[in-house]
């Protein structure tokens, strides 16, 4: 009695193109006959990408315009170069904020500004913790 898996084709009622023997080529190679080409159609493909270039400057142009109008600006990467920046501008009068990310995050330094009278300087840093940086903002002898 032939069991299900080998009875496969005759129950499904494919047509045969589905389950032709490979053909010669076919076996030596493990794919289709060598002599198969896809023929690429005859179009301007260096006038394609020119433009293509083209609309992806102005678009790129456009949008940053549209962002700076609206009152984006540039940022600045925070990275531990930004933050020595900070921490070499820090003087006795300075007011500091450090801590982790909540002082980081939810400080808004124009508001203090508005309310101190001077820009307090931001030390705080995301994942941190702010007690390296007291200790050296109180050993520092300038």
């Amino acid at each position: 009695m032939p069991s299900f898996i080998s009875n496969f084709k005759e129950r499904l009622r494919l047509p045969r193109l589905f389950f032709r023997k490979p053909s010669r080529a076919e076996q030596i190679h493990g794919g289709p006959p060598l002599e198969f080409e896809r023929p690429i159609p005859p179009v301007p493909w260096r006038g394609m990408t020119v433009v293509v270039v083209l609309v992806v400057v102005a678009a790129t142009t456009a949008w940053e315009l549209y962002v700076r109008s609206i009152g984006y600006g540039p940022t600045l990467n925070d990275d531990e170069d930004l933050w020595t920046l900070r921490r070499r501008s820090v003087t006795p009068e300075s007011v500091v904020v450090i801590g982790d990310s909540r002082g980081w995050y939810d400080v808004d330094l124009n508001e203090m500004e508005k309310g101190l009278g001077k820009r307090p300087v931001q030390l705080a840093m995301g994942g941190g913790c702010g007690y390296p940086v007291l200790a050296d903002l109180a050993n520092d002898k300038t």
